[in-house]
Parts: structure tokens; sequence; C-alpha cells
């Protein structure tokens, strides 16, 4: 349970990258995607003047996604992560 201080407010943002409509594997790396897949949260944090805590991330990918793939798409979030 996140409980912000007195005065403070808790922002959430959940934006979806979809393969094929907003990249694809074929043509752009994982750990890529995966930084754009927080950028697209920060800005709208930024938008809304809030600063980042923490994020969540889910991952729908199919059973055949090689874990080399999926581990470097994690590894793109984290990276964006340590920059903010």
């Amino acid at each position: 349970m996140l409980r912000p201080p007195d005065g403070h407010d808790l922002v959430v943002s959940t934006d979806s990258l979809v393969e094929d409509v907003h990249y694809r594997f074929q043509t752009q790396a994982a750990r890529l995607v995966g930084r754009r897949a927080l950028i697209a949260n920060l800005s709208d944090l930024a938008a809304m003047g809030a600063l980042p805590l923490g994020c969540v991330a889910a991952l729908c990918a199919p059973g055949a996604l090689p874990l080399r793939r999926a581990e470097a798409l994690v590894r793109g979030i984290l990276d964006e992560a340590e920059r903010h």
C-alpha cells in the first residue's frame, strides 16, 4: 500500500506499447523498446508535474519470445529508470 504524505498526491500513468503498432522487434532492439516504454509513461508524469517514484511493468508476450529478448527489454526499462 502506498500512502503519500499529507498534502501530496499519488499519480499513476499506464501506456501500452504494442508490437507491430508502436514497434517491431524485427527492426528495433528490445532494449530500445523497453526504454521507450518507460519514457512514454515518464513523459505523462512530467506533463502532470509529478516526480517518478517507481514503476510497474506488464509484458504480454508469446511463448516463443526468446528469453534473451525479454531480458533485454527489461534491461532497457532499468537503464532508463536509472537515468530518472
